[in-house]
């Protein structure tokens, strides 16, 4: 996709997309960074986008490691299905709130971009809730946010919290919160 036609997507979906642009390589290596190589790790993505997360995420696990994208929008399934050409990726063309009917088994890791300000608090809870319920002991959920006040629905869920920030514009956050 070109640069006009993702900047046009992302207009037209910004309540889904939440976003203005496409994550910097710095911003996707910070989401990344406690992803673990060594061994064979099941990852859930939740807002797949154009995939340039979705690449990261691949960089940094092991051949022998799964991930699972969620999209909403049909045109950036389409897109990433046919950027990316890798068995390790699953892509479902669904929201991510439809999580655990799609995976049934606990998961190492799950990383978002997904724009929680735009979702009702109902919708936010579930979310935060149901990914805390299908992580390993021990595993991560990692969250871009816009907002650094966003990620105070976080503190709730999660045993720790750690907060990275970037001075972009908009400014960025990520998160990255352990189920102990």
């Amino acid at each position: 996709m070109s640069k006009i036609k993702t900047a046009i997507e992302y207009a037209k979906n910004i309540t889904t997309v939440g976003a203005i642009k496409e994550s910097s390589p710095k911003l996707e290596k910070a989401i990344c960074s406690k992803l673990d190589r060594s061994k064979a790790v099941n990852v859930v993505e939740y807002g797949m986008g154009h995939g340039n997360i979705t690449k990261s995420i691949l960089a940094h696990i092991s051949d022998d490691s799964r991930l699972s994208s969620f999209e909403i929008n049909p045109e950036f399934c389409n897109h990433v299905q046919g950027d990316i050409q890798d068995e390790r990726l699953r892509i479902i063309n669904a929201s991510a709130t439809d999580v655990l009917e799609y995976i049934k088994m606990p998961v190492d890791y799950i990383i978002t971009s997904l724009p929680f300000s735009f979702f009702s608090k109902t919708v936010q809870k579930r979310l935060i809730h149901d990914s805390y319920e299908l992580l390993k002991s021990g595993g991560w959920y990692s969250q871009l946010l816009y907002a650094v006040w966003a990620g105070r629905k976080l503190k709730p869920v999660f045993d720790t919290i750690e907060m990275r920030s970037f001075p972009n514009f908009p400014p960025e956050y990520v998160f990255h919160c352990l189920k102990k």
